[in-house]
């Protein structure tokens, strides 16, 4: 039986990840007397169009395979992206620290950290540039999602 490429597994891997994070905004309160629709819908909509992309992405693979050993191509691609492995343990502490810090601060620390481990070379003008973004970002969506949205954020 020939073992599947890294497309299919990344799919997989995206549409468990969908499912863990639709049962987690079921924690999220509903709708209240100043909220149309609940602070759920928008991470829902989101979730659901991972899932959606990734299931196509999915049955695309299923009915076109190719060649090749996806163990193999999984250790290529893991020796030559590692920062994006970096990155995702980066949004798994985000996820983490987000509720004893708060949004401020996680979302901050986390842009400033995301954006120096991805913008290579490294020189001033990217540091700087780097800390501008971080706090323009995080002030900007915060702003929106208070003031704009009414959603209060941790």
């Amino acid at each position: 039986m020939p073992m599947p490429n890294r497309t299919v597994l990344l799919s997989l891997a995206l549409l468990a990840v969908s499912a863990v994070l639709w049962r987690a905004t079921g924690d999220i309160p509903g709708p209240t007397s100043w909220q149309t629709y609940g602070s759920a819908r928008f991470p829902r909509i989101l979730i659901g169009a991972l899932a959606g992309l990734s299931g196509l992405l999915l049955v695309r693979e299923l009915l076109s395979p190719g060649p090749g050993n996806a163990l193999r191509e999984i250790g290529a691609w893991f020796s030559t992206e590692r920062r994006i492995f970096a990155g995702m343990a980066l949004f798994g502490l985000y996820v983490l620290a987000m509720p004893r810090v708060g949004f401020r601060v996680a979302t901050l620390a986390y842009l400033v950290l995301s954006l120096l481990l991805l913008w290579r070379p490294l020189d001033r003008r990217r540091v700087a540039v780097i800390a501008v973004l971080g706090v323009v970002t995080t002030l900007a969506v915060q702003t929106v999602f208070e003031a704009v949205l009414a959603i209060r954020l941790p």
